[in-house]
């Protein structure tokens, strides 16, 4: 378009031309969203008007200047007919004569501009402009459990054989092929001895199912004719989760967040080197999420759902799917700021994770029978997770921290097979994830950062992190008992895990970041969930 066509079409550009040429008006910042501020020179006052240092986008009514139009730039205050709407006016904003609308009044900020007067997409404010936590976080119950398989004959024939040892028919056999092992108790119990393959009596091993023990037996008089009901098991010791996020990883607000409250969208990726799922399982994780305003930049709300490539939620006795995609419990949050200025924020707020995963089944499979679950833990637990959270930035310098609680407020129900001749799952109890703490910090430092009324493009920002994660359990994990004595769940105690990480954050236009980061567990190593961790995260603010 010709120059002049341009100031035909757009009066007001001419206006700002003539009156910058005349005046030395200077255009000192730009904003994110393209608004400039106006700024009369301190070394040409405006035609009939002193040489004051008020003559400025924030100056008085006596201060204004004109180029053949009936109005000022000024700042509103006063009863002054004619001026700009605000100090800030969009490019975009300027269609023509009708962006005159001389009857607006705004008042300007006051000095200094605190937070409160950046919107959350402006990207002059330096707390918009920190980088995220990274987080750190695996956690989960993983640990030594036991697998039962019961086996239970009721009202068996009971033969004396002589030499204090008894025989137990069983139906349509005409010997016996179960036998008393030690004395009787008083009250008529007896031991019972492993049943040898081949006999009538079920022997897992000899039905496909490897890697199971005999543990015990009993056969306890039922009071008529000799008769007893026989009870026996098989066991085997193998690291399972006690609950499902155990699978993926616990949820916790330190993970790809601010203090500040922000729209954008988001995308978390975590890869998780040895896990204790498996003997030392790699775990990939992402979770998609966004956050959003409500009502105010005062707060926000967030969701994330994490998948993960891992352990099945379906376990096998012969084995398991190790690179099963499982979809995690739901995570929720609502933040809150409470305090503000230009280089510190305050936040509260409470999160909560909801039972969307699957459940776990652990099941059996044999030749004689299929597939047969021998245990159930029903995904039903609801984590409330309150929190608060501080930003604190000193020039290129900045700080920020999260310190949460982790409650397990329902737990999960737990179901076993009493006999696996049957495919009947009865309840053995509830089991309560352990409550945590978690403590958060990280620090870091911008090795580069565009100032926005540079224009800049491309790569606008580089800061480098460090972060500290301290993750600590406030109750004994928790463990459930089967009729014949045996414990499931993971008797642990005052689990404390700490874990450091490095990152680089890369801003790009200012509205995106991509930032790169590695993990690692620090000291005790009993408590460790993983041997390393790498993560990338993505923001795309609005």
């Amino acid at each position: 378009m010709p120059i002049w066509r341009f100031f035909k079409a757009y009066p007001i550009a001419s206006v700002i031309a003539s009156t910058m040429i005349t005046n030395e008006i200077s255009a000192d910042e730009y904003r994110a969203d393209g608004s400039i501020r106006l700024t009369q020179s301190q070394n040409q006052a405006a035609p009939g008007t002193s040489r004051t240092p008020e003559a400025s986008a924030y100056g008085s009514q006596e201060n204004a200047f004109s180029s053949g139009v009936r109005g000022t730039i000024g700042s509103g205050v006063g009863n002054n007919e004619g001026n700009l709407a605000s100090p800030y006016r969009s490019p975009s904003s300027m269609a023509g004569p009708t962006d005159f609308d001389l009857s607006r009044q705004r008042t300007p900020p006051s000095s200094p501009r605190s937070l409160s007067q950046f919107s959350s997409t402006n990207q002059s404010s330096s707390a918009f402009r920190s980088t995220n936590i990274f987080g750190d976080f695996f956690g989960g119950q993983n640990g030594l459990q036991k697998l039962v398989i019961p086996i239970t004959y009721a009202n068996l024939q009971g033969i004396d054989l002589g030499n204090g040892t008894t025989g137990f028919l069983l139906p349509n056999d005409t010997f016996p092929s179960l036998f008393s092992a030690g004395a009787p108790k008083p009250d008529g119990s007896v031991g019972v001895a492993e049943p040898i393959n081949g006999t009538t009596p079920y022997v897992p091993s000899q039905d496909g199912i490897q890697g199971f023990t005999f543990g015990s037996g009993i056969a306890t008089p039922t009071g008529a004719n000799n008769r007893f009901n026989v009870n026996y098991f098989y066991d085997r010791n193998t690291v399972l989760p006690a609950n499902i996020s155990s699978l993926y990883g616990r949820q916790k607000i330190a993970e790809n967040v601010s203090p500040i409250p922000r729209n954008r969208i988001f995308l978390n990726y975590s890869y998780f080197n040895n896990t204790p799922l498996a003997g030392g399982l790699d775990v990939k994780r992402w979770s998609p999420g966004f956050e959003t305003l409500v009502g105010s930049e005062w707060t926000s709300f967030e969701m994330r759902l994490p998948m993960a490539t891992t352990l099945s939620s379906n376990i096998f006795n012969e084995g398991t799917d190790v690179t099963h995609h499982e979809v995690g419990n739901l995570y929720m949050a609502i933040k809150q700021l409470i305090y503000r200025d230009e280089q510190s924020a305050i936040s509260i707020g409470c999160s909560a994770t909801l039972p969307t995963a699957d459940d776990i089944n652990i099941s059996v499979r044999s030749n004689a029978f299929g597939t047969r679950r021998i245990l159930n833990i029903d995904n039903q637990s609801v984590h409330i997770l309150p929190f608060v959270g501080w930003y604190q930035g000193a020039g290129r310098f900045y700080t920020q921290g999260f310190c949460q609680v982790d409650i397990d407020t329902n737990g999960n129900s737990v179901f076993f097979n009493p006999n696996i001749l049957q495919d009947r799952l009865v309840k053995l109890g509830t089991l309560q994830d352990s409550n945590y703490m978690y403590f958060d910090i990280q620090t870091g430092y911008w090795l580069r950062r565009t100032s926005p009324h540079e224009r800049g493009r491309g790569i606008t920002g580089v800061a480098c992190v460090s972060e500290l994660h301290w993750n600590r359990s406030l109750n004994a994990e928790d463990q459930l008992f089967f009729p014949n004595g045996i414990n499931y769940g993971t008797p642990r105690s005052d689990v404390q895990i700490l874990n450091g990480l490095l990152g680089l954050n890369f801003e790009y236009n200012y509205k995106t970041n991509f930032s790169f980061g590695y993990a690692a567990p620090i000291g005790n190593g009993a408590d460790h969930e993983f041997n390393g961790e790498g993560r990338f995260i993505y923001n795309r603010f609005f």
